[in-house]
């Protein structure tokens, strides 16, 4: 799992760099794409797994997970008055913390339980 987030490190600045530049539908669409293209091949690749194949298929959805991430956390912060954007700040991490719990309980109440 360290290399999700070394991609993740990677990635953020330069997402952070490019949220300036272009929309952030472009950029958080090309995050998720990469995203969801590195868990398509990392499940493809769980049957003959090779540890290139891993390495990379992690790191890119690191770096997914960031491109992502980074400029959707901008456009809604810059949608917000300065006064406000600590109470849009956790709102918006409030929400994503309680979206990931979520996940995270409905994937284990679903996976297969040895009896």
């Amino acid at each position: 799992m360290r290399l999700v987030t070394v991609g993740a490190l990677v990635a953020a600045p330069i997402a952070g760099r490019i949220a300036r530049r272009y929309r952030s539908q472009v950029l958080s669409t090309w995050g998720l794409g990469v995203h969801t293209l590195a868990l398509l091949v990392l499940t493809v690749a769980l049957n003959a797994p090779s540890d290139i194949v891993m390495i990379g298929c992690l790191a890119a959805i690191g770096a997914g997970a960031a491109l992502f991430t980074t400029p959707n956390n901008h456009a809604i912060l810059s949608s917000v008055a300065a006064d406000q954007r600590g109470i849009a700040n956790a709102v918006r991490s409030t929400v994503q913390n309680a979206s990931g719990l979520t996940g995270t309980a409905i994937v284990s109440r679903s996976w297969p339980r040895p009896q």
